[in-house]
């Protein structure tokens, strides 16, 4: 069966099962990562407005960086608990 594939073939099915997948998850990496840093109470306004525009300059780096580096905020943009 593979012998009656061409290399046209095996390239575009390689395509549709590996780079589209990887396409749409880098895309939805980016996309989650923007709604978290405008819904993430815990980031001052300030922050918040600088992670929003380094994630939609850089794509999916900036995704990343905001992922590892800035989901957890300082706690300054959050309101205070009462008890």
């Amino acid at each position: 069966m593979l012998a009656l594939i061409g290399t046209s073939e095996l390239l575009f099915l390689a395509y549709l099962l590996f780079i589209i997948p990887f396409i749409l998850g880098c895309f939805a990496l980016w996309v989650g990562s923007l709604v978290h840093c405008i819904r993430n109470r815990r980031l001052s306004d300030n922050t918040r407005l600088i992670w929003a525009v380094v994630i939609c300059v850089t794509h999916i780096i900036g995704a990343i960086l905001y992922l590892v580096f800035g989901r957890k905020g300082d706690g300054s943009g959050a309101s205070p608990s009462i008890s």
